[in-house]
């Protein structure tokens, strides 16, 4: 058994630590965000930094500006840009096609109270008379719509909005539980029956690879929710298949699909499930990975009531939590840099849906795909961190570590290239801030037993990058973890990257 209880030695973090080299790349950088973080980090004078690339009425450098300016001075000083010398006002007079800026603008005004100007970029964002939220983002990425809606709907509920001021969003029901009993909302507080009422016959997806470490406790903890959980096993070379099966005789309702090859398309492999679903009798979705759990406070009653008041169409969205190792807190994006177009909000994930009987995934996207395979009618969202799925991936930051060395080992064995990833470079960071995290009102029940499935989860994907770096020795000096350290001491260190 390795070591896992020495902390990370991340003391060289290149180019982030040079606020020189920042400002240069801040500046050039197409993707320019991770460096806004090491000039906050360098206490740089971002007024100067933004005199060296603004101009008047280029959208591009506004974009730049308001994000160095907001990430370093804060909202207030954020704000004051947005009004000065026009700069607004060049942003309003311009046809803006950039949702990304424009989820920036709300993102300040919101936090800035400033109505008005909020309903007007809401407006810009939102598409025809309802005030829905537009249903693509041009990114596949399955957190930034969720989370985008949520950030928007946050603002309007706590911060005094009122639909004459800024409108509303018709699509967005808001979800709460009260004594336990469900309660839904609208946008302004307002108690809403949002319909529904049919009885759900309720299906889990699972798409799973060489998860026998954790596979049954997943499936255990979703199991009395659903009245199916189907699995796709994507040809794995572990015990994921014999621990399944284990669950199965064990009564529990499992249909298990096994793949003949390693396909790693996740939108084909939604399609499976849910066209098996289908099959079953299922009329809503859900879809958990097997680092994945519903929070405690959702019981088997909670999840179908809300599925209950689903209609076809809808979907659900949930906070999506990292939690820390003790299960009571959670990394929190606002707190921890995220790079475009999510910009640091809470993340958010669509988790379920009402099926419409017919959609159909994407065959072009293979990874990051949507939970639902059609364009909603309405989501379902809790902003109630009690009412959220826990992602247990971060419980161990050596698992997390060594999970992105090993997508960096796959990318090497099937292109010979690196994937290009400075987001992990500045987040093992920011994940060890003391003031990185949130508490959570309730802590989870099932701390030392996930503690120890993911202490062995850990050991695997050690052992199987170790073996990566001894078939590729190229490939060893670019890893996030000095993998030579486990065969010759009990250390763990980061490798220095750039």
């Amino acid at each position: 058994m390795h070591s896992l209880e020495n902390p990370f030695n991340i003391n060289s973090v290149r180019p982030l630590n040079d606020p020189k080299e920042c400002e240069k790349l801040y500046i050039k950088e197409v993707n320019y965000v991770p460096y806004a973080f090491g000039l906050k980090w360098n206490y740089a004078d971002y007024e100067a930094i933004v005199s060296r690339f603004y101009q008047d009425d280029n959208i591009g450098a506004f974009k730049r500006a308001l994000y160095l300016i907001d990430a370093i001075g804060g909202t207030q000083a954020a704000y004051e840009f947005t009004n000065t010398k026009g700069r607004f006002k060049s942003v309003q007079l311009g046809e803006v096609q950039d949702q990304e800026l424009l989820l920036l603008l709300l993102k300040v005004l919101g936090e800035a109270k400033a109505w008005p100007e909020f309903g007007f970029v809401l407006n810009l964002l939102c598409s025809g008379a309802g005030r829905a939220m537009p249903r693509g983002l041009g990114n596949p990425d399955l957190y930034v719509h969720a989370s985008l809606n949520a950030n928007i709907a946050a603002h309007l509920i706590t911060d005094g909005a009122t639909a004459g001021e800024v409108g509303g969003l018709q699509d967005t029901v808001l979800l709460d539980v009260r004594d336990g009993s469900v309660v839904f909302r609208d946008c302004f507080k307002n108690e809403i029956d949002p319909g529904g009422r049919a009885k759900p016959v309720i299906v889990a997806m699972m798409r799973v690879r060489n998860e026998a470490a954790t596979i049954k406790f997943a499936i255990e903890a979703i199991a009395s929710h659903v009245d199916q959980v189907v699995i796709f096993d994507d040809h794995s070379n572990d015990d994921t298949v014999a621990r399944i099966e284990e669950c199965r005789s064990d009564g529990l309702p499992i249909d298990l699909i096994r793949a003949d090859a390693w396909l790693f398309n996740e939108s084909l492999i939604h399609q499976i499930l849910v066209d098996r679903g289908r099959e079953l009798g299922g009329t809503h979705f859900i879809q958990v990975d097997a680092d994945e759990v519903l929070s405690d406070q959702i019981t088997p009653g909670v999840l179908r009531a809300i599925m209950s008041a689903m209609s076809p169409g809808d979907i659900l969205a949930l906070p999506w939590l990292n939690l820390t190792a003790d299960m009571g807190a959670y990394y929190s994006e606002d707190r921890i840099v995220g790079l475009l177009p999510s910009r640091g909000l809470k993340k958010f994930k669509d988790v379920g849906f009402a099926d419409d009987g017919f959609s159909q995934f994407p065959e072009w996207q293979y990874a990051h795909v949507n939970v639902a395979p059609f364009t909603y009618t309405r989501r379902f969202l809790s902003l109630s961190d009690s009412i959220s799925l826990y992602h247990l991936e971060q419980i161990n930051l050596v698992n997390f570590v060594a999970k992105k060395d090993w997508y960096r080992a796959r990318a090497f064995d099937q292109n010979k290239k690196l994937p290009v990833d400075p987001y992990l470079d500045i987040r093992l960071q920011l994940l060890q801030m003391p003031d990185s995290t949130r508490p959570l009102e309730v802590k989870s029940r099932r701390v030392d037993k996930v503690n120890d499935l993911f202490g062995a989860l850990t050991e695997w994907r050690i052992e199987s990058n170790m073996t990566a770096c001894d078939k590729y020795p190229a490939l060893r000096p670019h890893m996030y973890i000095d993998y030579g350290h486990f065969s010759t001491s009990l250390a763990n260190n980061i490798s220095e990257k750039r």
